[in-house]
This record gives structure tokens, C-alpha cells and sequence, in this order.
């Protein structure tokens, strides 16, 4: 429209009165859903309501439980995306709880439990600076601190005064600044209060700030306060894999860490290549290579150093047979796809596709993952044959369909009793695929958990998917399988994808 004739209209419309018969509107006007920082998200993918159904103190004692025990990647992945969602509509009974937006903080407190660093501060600093909480400023200030960020920290700290928390916060960041007299004097500060609540602490700083030999509480399970005296102690035995996730994300990045240790917490959190890379590369010098872990941090350095292809390719069998045998392959299968990367499929290395096409399908790479499949499909040695059937369900989730060749393996392999084999490979098929394939399975009774069938349940979608997620890490339930089905019928791609792929890798 010209702009003369947008004037023209407009001086019509206002120079005069207007009938209001002669003007039919289609457009409906609703309220606007409420807003409140507890509805607070970064992401729209699912409904705004999904959290409506669920009363507060039952969805509160669920999201408690979030980073509590041992998470896959995608069950990680699913659950910080569960966390983040835009909920707007959903209200607290905030007068029931003395925290200021008592959800918001409920799912800061997970997302922090889950390494979720960047979610957390982009939550936060979406919030305006008048409206930030105690406890949601607490939690800004040892998340800054993990990821190293010690100018803003430090503002923050100046800023507040969280009596006990402050102090040992400062003790916290003068460490990281390699300022020692600062935390000492602080520590004197701080032991003046006479509180006797955190032992730990106390036995940490005794030995690290004071260099007094103090024996440590029997359970040494630190929190963000303890971690930078933690990562300077010495000579005391510590369980570094029983600590939290975040302790030991942030322990990975930590110099003051010994390199054995820090290679060991790498391999039970995923990172990304890069940083997995750096850490794998870190010297070797004067370490005993006695254990599984330093061989594939040693491995992977010969990598890098050989210039012979052919030797290049048996190391990273290698590797890859090792984190395959000590399931460690969720974790390390970013930085294992930047190896294959490297290398050309042919049949010179076919010992590398089985695994090769499993680290492309837990990376969602369909093209990359069929390439090595076809190198499989074109040997006619038994084992090879066998190895491209037992990765066809894998490539169906990746969304390859059903190869014409799966009957006559199927044939082929699994008409005669062959329990070993062939059970693991038709748990994992698609049923969807039983009537074309004329195969016929004895049908079982579903009992998921009652929980999720309530009739009472069903619109709760978030806890529904919530309990999903974690009872699929509970190690006390052996059969997954109608977990996942659940998960997958009931969850868009972007959740359930990734958490079947992993129930469909060779372990």
C-alpha cells in the first residue's frame, strides 16, 4: 500500500464519527496468560501447560531428585530441557513457601545439580536486577565461580552480605586469584563465628590454608562451597567419581587438580570434544599408566602423533574397543566422531564400522553412520553380516527405514535357536516392522509404572515425563524397554530420539 493512500484512510477513519455496525472484526481478544518469574524459560518446543496439573509439593519432591543419581547424556539433555520450558500460566501458592518464586528456584537448583551452567546464569540474567531473589543470587555466585567467571563473582560478593555463605565464597574466590593470605585471613574470619555445621569445610581449609594435617569427615560428599579447597588438597584419599556433577565438571578444568584425576572425571561427564581433547592431551610425564582410563588418554595421544595412517587406525580401534568395554562411550562419542572424521571408510578398516556406525548414530549423523554400514553389507564374512544386522534397528531410529537385506539375515541367522544373538537384536527392532518381516512375538503383558497410567496423571505432562526420565537411570529397573516406549510415544523427536538411540547401542 502507497504511503498517500495509508494518509487518506487514516484522515477518513478519523474525521468523522464512525458506525460501529458498519465494521465487522474477526479477530478474537484473549487475556494474556499470566507471567511470573516461576513461569520463567528459554525454550517454547513443548506446551506452556505442562506443568498445570501437578501439585506443589509432588512435582517440587520430583525436581529434588534431578541430579541426585547418575544421568545418560540424552536423559540429561531432556530433563534441562524440561527444566527450561516457557510455562507461562503456571502459578505457585507462593504463600505456602517462604522462597520468592519457589519454582523458578526449584528448577535453578536442578539445572545447577545437572552441570547446567550456561541454563542457569541465562535464566538468571534474564531476570531484572530488582527482582533477583537471595537464594537466586546465591546460586548466581557459585555458578560463576565454577565456570571461572571471578570479576562478576566478585562484584556480587561485594555486594552482599549472606553472613556465613559470603565468607566463604570470598575464601572461595581469593583462591581461585591465587591471593592465599586473603583466604587465610578470611578463614580466621570465618572460624571466629564458631560455627561447627560444615566439618568439612573446616578439615579442608585446616589442610589446604592452614597446612595443618586434619583427618577428613568419613563422608567426604563436598558442595560449590568446598571445590577450590578441594582441588588443592593433598595426600588424603578421595572418592573424586562419588562427588556431584558439577564438583566434577568444574574439577576438570582446575589445574590445581592432578592430571590423573582430572582424566578420570572426564570420562563420566560428556563435554565437548574440544575440551574432552585438551583434557585427554594433558602431559603424561612421570604418571604410572596402570589404569583403563590413562591407556585411552595414552592411546589417544599416539593418535595424534602418528603420521602412519594405517597405525592411526589400529590405535582408534583400540580405543574405541576399550570405551565400549567399559561403557564409557556415551561420554567419549563426540570426541571420537571428530577421529572418524579423519578417516575414509573402505574395507582396508571394516574392523572400525560396527563401532564407527554406533558413535554416528549417538551423534544423530544418518549419512556418516550409512557409509560404514555399507562396508558391512558388501563382505560376505559371516561376522560382518552378523554385525550389519545387529545394527539395523539402530539405523531405523536414525530414520534409514528397513534395508531390503534384513529378512534374509534374519533368515539366515536367526531361524535356528540362536538366544545369545538374536534376542538382544529383536529387543531392539521396531515391533512396527514384525508384520512386513512375517515375524510373529510372543505378546507380553505392558505394565509400566502405575504412576504414569493414572487416569488422574495423564494430563500431567512434565511429571509424567519427569518420573520417565529418572526411573530410565534407576539401576534397581532392569527392563528399559517400556520406559522408552513411553518416552517415545509420548514426547516430541528432539526429547526421545536421543534416549532410544542410547537403549539401542552395543554396550
Amino acid at each position: 500500500m502507497k504511503i498517500k493512500t495509508v494518509v487518506l484512510l487514516s484522515f477518513i477513519l478519523t474525521a468523522g464519527p464512525v458506525s460501529a455496525g458498519l465494521v465487522e472484526s474477526n479477530v478474537t481478544v484473549e487475556d494474556l496468560p499470566s507471567f511470573s518469574l516461576d513461569t520463567l524459560g528459554s525454550s517454547t518446543l513443548l506446551s506452556t501447560d505442562i506443568w498445570q496439573q501437578s501439585d506443589e509439593e509432588t512435582l517440587f519432591q520430583l525436581i529434588d531428585k534431578i541430579g541426585t543419581t547418575p544421568l545418560t547424556p540424552a536423559s540429561k539433555k531432556a530433563l534441562i530441557l524440561l527444566l527450561t520450558q516457557d510455562t507461562t500460566g503456571y502459578q505457585t501458592s507462593s504463600q505456602k513457601s517462604e522462597v520468592q518464586n519457589p519454582f523458578l528456584v526449584k528448577r535453578l537448583e536442578a539445572l545447577f545439580r545437572l552441570a547446567a551452567f550456561d541454563e542457569v546464569l541465562s535464566l538468571i540474567n534474564s531476570i531484572p536486577k530488582e527482582s533477583l531473589s537471595d537464594e537466586i543470587i546465591k546460586i548466581k555466585i557459585l555458578t560463576l565461580l565454577m565456570v571461572g567467571n571471578l570479576s562478576e563473582a566478585e562484584e556480587l560478593i561485594n555486594n552482599t552480605d549472606f553472613s556465613l555463605f559470603t565468607t566463604k565464597a570470598r575464601i572461595n574466590l581469593f583462591l581461585e586469584k591465587e591471593e592465599r593470605n586473603k583466604a587465610i585471613l578470611s578463614y580466621e574470619i570465618y572460624k571466629e563465628s564458631q560455627d561447627k555445621s560444615d566439618e568439612l569445610f573446616m578439615a579442608l581449609a585446616e589442610n589446604v590454608l592452614l597446612e595443618i594435617d586434619t583427618p577428613l569427615p568419613n563422608e567426604t560428599l563436598s558442595t560449590p562451597e568446598h571445590i577450590f579447597l578441594l582441588s588443592r588438597l593433598k595426600n588424603k584419599d578421595i572418592d573424586f567419581l562419588k562427588q556431584a556433577e558439577p564438583i566434577r565438571k568444574t574439577l576438570i578444568q582446575l589445574p590445581s587438580v592432578p592430571i590423573e584425576t582430572r582424566i578420570l572425571l572426564a570420562e563420566s561427564i560428556q563435554l565437548p570434544a574440544t575440551e574432552l581433547s585438551k583434557i585427554y592431551t594433558l602431559p603424561l610425564f612421570d604418571i604410572k599408566i596402570d589404569k583403563d582410563y590413562l591407556k585411552r588418554a595414552e592411546l589417544y595421544q599416539k593418535i595424534q602423533k602418528t603420521t602412519n595412517q594405517n597405525e592411526k587406525e589400529k590405535l582408534l580401534n583400540d580405543l574405541l574397543q576399550s570405551a565400549f568395554k567399559d561403557k564409557k562411550i556415551f561420554y567419549l562419542a563426540p570426541l571420537f566422531e571428530e577421529e572418524l572424521n579423519k578417516i575414509i571408510p573402505m574395507h582396508d578398516n571394516i574392523s572400525l564400522a560396527f563401532p564407527a556406525v554406533q558413535i554416528y548414530a549417538l551423534q544423530g549423523n544418518l549419512e556418516k553412520a550409512y557409509s560404514w554400514y555399507q562396508l558391512l553389507k558388501e563382505s560376505n564374512l559371516e561376522n560382518h553380516q552378523k554385525e550389519q544386522l545387529m545394527l539395523i534397528p539402530i539405523l531405523q531410529n536414525l530414520g534409514a527405514g528397513l534395508p531390503t537385506e534384513t529378512a534374509t539375515l534374519i533368515y539366515r541367522f536367526c531361524t535356528q535357536q540362536n538366544e545369545a544373538f538374536c534376542s538382544p537384536f529383536f529387543a531392539r527392532l521396531d515391533p512396527s516392522f514384525d508384520v512386513e518381516l512375517n515375524i510373529n512375538r510372543t505378546s507380553e503383558e505392558i505394565i509400566l509404572p502405575t504412576e504414569y497410567l493414572k487416569k488422574e496423571n495423564k494430563l500431567k505432562t512434565g511429571e509424567n515425563l519427569l518420573r520417565a526420565i529418572l526411573d530410565l537411570n534407576d539401576e534397581a529397573i532392569k527392563d528399559k524397554k517400556q520406559i522408552i516406549d513411553f518416552i517415545k510415544t509420548t514426547t516430541p523427536q528432539t526429547i526421545s530420539k536421543d534416549i532410544v538411540q542410547e537403549g539401542l547401542i552395543y554396550q
